[in-house]
């Protein structure tokens, strides 16, 4: 219910300084691909009952310095019973500091082991990483851009884990 293969949805116009980022009225700021809004698709998710727990890890790709998920951005998931963890330290190379996300709600874990144990959906900017694969568990739903046509053996990797992965492109 929730992949919007064929939806005539789309993004609003970028308002902030990177194309790739949409900041609502309400002041949340989600990543987007072509058709799909990371933060309206987890509303849906929750609205349909599903509880979630969501994991935003530090990027480990080399001179990626983004964040999946900016503080206003948790702040708009919480009236929808959708919790946050974040790995300590995951915005501070985008000069968003662990303090922000805790005063947004988020739940900072000290590891990402701790993250990924926990969490149900991990959402990530860049595709993962042969570590991060290896450490995700079967079920786990993972968000991110997976480019998959340059990277093979990421989509190897996450159907040999049992990992759903839900590409933004």
């Amino acid at each position: 219910p929730w992949a919007w293969s064929g939806s005539t949805t789309t993004p609003p116009p970028a308002t902030t300084a990177s194309a790739n980022h949409w900041r609502s009225p309400a002041g949340a700021t989600a990543i987007f691909g072509p058709r799909v809004i990371v933060g309206k698709l987890l509303m849906e998710m929750a609205e349909l009952g599903m509880a979630l727990l969501v994991g935003v890890p530090r990027e480990i790709k080399t001179n990626e310095n983004r964040v999946a998920i900016t503080p206003p951005g948790v702040r708009e998931l919480a009236p929808h019973g959708i919790s946050v963890l974040l790995e300590a330290g995951a915005g501070v190379n985008s000069e968003l500091p662990d303090a922000d996300y805790a005063s947004a709600g988020a739940e900072l874990v000290p590891t990402v082991a701790e993250l990924v144990e926990r969490a149900d959906l991990i959402c990530k900017v860049k595709e993962p990483q042969p570590e991060e694969i290896a450490a995700y568990r079967p079920g786990q739903v993972l968000f991110t851009y997976l480019h998959l046509a340059a990277y093979p053996e990421v989509a190897d990797g996450l159907l040999a884990g049992g990992v759903t992965g839900v590409a933004y492109e």
